[in-house]
């Protein structure tokens, strides 16, 4: 597929949840849209080692990523993502988020997950996402 794709990172924070145990320790990423009429459909959040890249900004989308940009169906990138060792997890925000809206999800942080990546469609469109590709995660 030819399409080329820019990432807009859109009021995400990160927020390290360190708990008593290595078991649970999880990462809390809250996704606040900031846009003013665009709807954001589910987002699929990734924890994950170094040299996890969901996207390169200015590459050909892969059919995965397509699939998010196109029809914000997410599941045929998190099936691959999900795949490949050094993803340590993925969650999805379950619903459409509204302007103005926020929504917390949460992944694991165990196993040295220490980046974090984020993908959503942005409605009405129908080849654009909000991403955050690769971003060091808070330590504690």
């Amino acid at each position: 597929m030819k399409l080329k794709l820019t990432a807009l990172i859109v009021g995400v924070l990160l927020a390290g949840n360190s708990q008593a145990s290595e078991q649970h320790s999880q990462y809390k990423v809250t996704i606040t849209n900031l846009t003013r009429a665009q709807v954001f459909t589910p987002a699929l959040v990734i924890s994950h080692r170094r040299g996890v890249h969901p996207f390169t900004v200015g590459e050909p989308a892969s059919d995965e990523l397509a699939a998010v940009a196109e029809g914000g169906d997410i599941m045929p990138l998190q099936t691959k993502l999900s795949a490949n060792k050094r993803v340590v997890d993925t969650s999805d925000s379950g619903g459409l988020l509204e302007p103005g809206q926020s929504v917390t999800v949460y992944v694991d942080a165990r196993k040295h997950a220490r980046r974090i990546s984020l993908v959503s469609m942005l409605i009405p469109t129908n080849d654009s996402f909000i991403g955050l590709n690769n971003v060091p995660a808070p330590g504690g």
